[in-house]
């Protein structure tokens, strides 16, 4: 059978973190994307929409809240089903537009201070992202003021103890991406109880101490977390259903996990630096998500065997063919399975058993690709950017699916220069380490 090639390897990016978007009672969509190219981030590692060739269409799968990136230095797009399945948008280094309108500034630049200070109040409402890298100066904070009382929970990203001492206690956002630093009880006390979506590099002992005082806390993301250093999670955070960790350090298993609610429903294990050992995944039966991508388990995959509620699924590494033909036939009725660059599977055969199959990433060399011509429950597929043949006769035999081309992108993070390919939507730090090098060269962008 035709294989797809493996796609080329990209430049590598310093850093990169991901945000795990909960389970909106929306499922995700298929969406088209217009304009510039974007990164997609949550829930799953990032890939690029590619430059457009041609007629082929460029497009994503999404779900409420997950974080589009641009060109921009520190732009996102917090997308909401209600945008539909066509975005419009535009990048630059300071903002991301979406069909013309501004919904995301970086602060640290000119042009976005400008913006802001002259920005009607229609203006201020569509808002959903403010990023600021360092402390402002104080004739910027009137218009600062101003966004606040028109938009208090506007989204943040903050990428300093300094910004976030100064910005933080005019907002109430609803989610806050932490670069560096950690907020007091005061903060949370006064600007944190509306936060659902915290995003955040792991220090050492007491960065978790705010964690249990964000009383509608429900999405957390954690990035180079290393339990020795830091301590377990902890205990109170009742709320809590979708929990994502990224490059966890000396993690070979889920114990320090203990505290999380049994209710989770989302849980996700991105490049962790150890194999795993998945026995502990039997402490979340709720699972509904389990993103394992650009990890590798120490064990077998039984465990996940019995996990009858999973829907969303994106595999390990180090998936054997056996495993995988296992794991499809126990979980006939999982919606979205990602497959990328697995180390020895290719046989894409037991895809039949799925029959409620909605999306489908496949970034690696394959074999039985025909399989998909009969998933007509397919809405969204992305396939590796150099497959065209395939796609086009994807699109035949699918003519209701959003057959799409898409990219790994490739990372390195804190010390290690670690590259990473890996597939839809992850990782926050392509900005932080965006605004972190800006800040480092002194700067400030237009």
């Amino acid at each position: 059978m035709k294989a797809i090639k493996r796609s080329a390897l990209l430049t590598s990016l310093a850093g990169a973190v991901m945000m795990v978007g909960c389970g909106a009672p929306q499922g995700p969509q298929a969406v088209r994307i217009e304009g510039h190219e974007v990164w997609q981030w949550s829930p799953l590692p990032a890939v690029k929409t590619p430059p457009r060739v041609g007629d082929d269409p460029r497009g994503l799968f999404l779900n409420d809240e997950d974080l589009l990136s641009g060109d921009g230095d520190a732009t996102c797009l917090l997308y909401r089903s209600s945008d539909g399945g066509v975005l419009h948008l535009t990048t630059n280094q300071w903002s991301m537009s979406l069909s013309g309108r501004v919904v995301s500034v970086a602060l640290d630049s000119s042009s976005a201070q400008q913006w802001l200070a002259g920005a009607s109040e229609r203006d201020l409402e569509e808002l959903r992202t403010v990023a600021v890298s360092e402390s402002l100066d104080e004739a910027q904070i009137p218009a600062l003021e101003r966004l606040a009382a028109v938009n208090p929970n506007v989204g943040l990203l903050i990428g300093s103890q300094a910004s976030l001492a100064q910005i933080l206690p005019h907002f109430h956002p609803r989610w806050i991406l932490l670069l560096e630093g950690s907020p007091d009880a005061r903060l949370a006390a006064s600007s944190m109880q509306q936060v659902e979506t915290l995003i955040m590099s792991v220090g050492d002992s007491g960065s978790f101490d705010v964690l249990p005082r964000l009383p509608r806390l429900r999405r957390l993301a954690l990035v180079g977390w290393n339990p020795e250093t830091a301590g377990e999670l902890p205990v109170g955070i009742t709320e809590l259903r979708s929990l994502a960790l990224w490059s966890a350090k000396g993690m070979t298993d889920l114990s320090a996990l203990r505290a999380a609610p049994a209710g989770l429903e989302e849980l996700q294990l991105t490049r962790m630096d150890e194999p795993l050992d998945l026995t502990h995944l039997a402490d979340f039966p709720e699972l509904r998500k389990l993103v394992l991508t650009g990890s590798r388990a120490s064990s077998d995959l039984s465990s996940l065997v019995g996990m009858k509620k999973l829907r969303w699924l994106g595999l390990p590494k180090n998936i054997t063919q056996q495993q995988f033909a296992a794991l499809l036939t126990a979980h006939p009725d999982l919606e979205t399975l990602e497959l990328i660059e697995p180390d020895n599977l290719i046989d894409l055969s037991p895809l039949r058993s799925l029959r409620n199959l909605e999306g489908l990433t496949l970034l690696g060399e394959f074999e039985h690709l025909d399989v998909m011509n009969g998933l007509k429950s397919l809405r969204f597929v992305g396939l590796s950017a150099d497959s065209d043949s395939q796609r086009v006769l994807l699109r035949k035999a699918l003519p209701d699916a959003l057959v799409v081309p898409l990219e790994p992108y490739h990372f390195c993070l804190g010390s290690g220069w670690m590259l990473l390919v890996i597939p839809a939507t992850l990782g926050f730090l392509i900005v932080g380490e965006r605004v972190r090098k800006r800040r480092s060269a002194g700067v400030r962008a237009d």
